[in-house]
């Protein structure tokens, strides 16, 4: 479908605008008109729309690749994941993002085609709408790019590439909330992050919720854990899957004056330059109780 639906609209489109600008050139005789002449004509269009889509699927692989240099995302996951996983990204992200990485290139080949010959009869006005329509598509193409990126990581070669902190001895004071008490360890920069950073990529394994109720019958040790690293929100603990699974992103401390942001999906982004050695603070009101 990511090839035969793009392959078919630009053919439509190139088809009828040349019918329009040279009529009766393929209009058919009334005794040829049968079904053997449909079904033949419908194989062939079918046929033709696999290979313009297959060209036009190129063309993005070639745009990907040069894309990929400044921004490249971890397609080894289709390769290394499980086949559920990459069957779930592919029904919810994958097919879309190269549907409509296919639609929006098929529909720049189209006007540029259309500008260059004479035969192909396209208004200045279609011109316009075909362009729009083609820049939504691309929009959205890197919209899902990006969202991609975020579920599967980046590509990051070596292990140190992309990872901007580490765990270091807190020398910062807390916030008012915990005012007195030992900082402990916290989050430090290693390196400069600029404002928009998402700073621990791919950070992405999954997280479980669970209820207030059930900690607060556990050992105080054990409730510790959840007070000192889990959001609570809602009577909820968001938590990892395994406390020996605590990645560096859950040892962010709390600050009434963040340099971090966290999105609704625990996702978290420098609010500003940070600076190499600075250490890292979110707000934990803004996502937890």
């Amino acid at each position: 479908m990511a090839e035969v639906l793009p392959g078919f609209t630009v053919l439509f489109i190139l088809a009828y605008a040349y019918c329009v600008a040279n009529p009766g050139t393929f209009s058919l005789a009334a005794n040829s008109r049968n079904v053997a002449t449909i079904v033949g004509g419908g194989i062939i269009v079918l046929f033709v729309s696999w290979i313009i889509g297959t060209f036009l699927d190129t063309l993005r692989d070639l745009v990907e690749s040069l894309v990929d240099l400044k921004f490249p995302v971890n397609w080894s996951y289709l390769f290394s994941e499980s086949t559920e996983s990459v069957k779930k990204l592919e029904d919810s992200w994958l097919a879309y993002y190269f549907l409509t990485g296919n639609m929006a290139i098929g529909l720049i080949v189209t006007a540029i085609l259309a500008g260059l010959f004479r035969e192909i009869h396209i208004s200045v006005l279609w011109l316009c709408i075909i362009c729009l329509v083609a820049l939504v598509y691309l929009y959205n193409f890197f919209t899902l790019r990006e969202e991609i990126r975020e579920l599967i990581g980046y590509d990051q070669g070596l292990p140190h590439e992309s990872t901007y902190t580490r765990i270091a001895k807190s020398t910062a004071p807390h916030s008012a909330k915990y005012e007195g008490t030992d900082p402990g360890v916290g989050v430090v920069a290693i390196r400069d992050i600029p404002k928009g950073t998402l700073i621990f990529a791919p950070d992405d394994d999954k997280t479980i919720r669970i209820s207030s109720i059930k900690v607060a019958a556990l050992t105080p040790e054990l409730r510790k854990l959840y007070d000192d690293f889990c959001p609570l929100e809602s009577d909820y603990y968001t938590c990892p899957m395994n406390f020996n699974k605590l990645t560096v992103a859950w040892y962010l401390n709390d600050s009434e004056t963040p340099n971090c942001e966290v999105d609704g999906n625990l996702k978290i982004r420098a609010l500003r330059d940070i600076k190499a050695g600075d250490e890292l603070f979110s707000r934990y009101s803004d996502y937890c109780e």
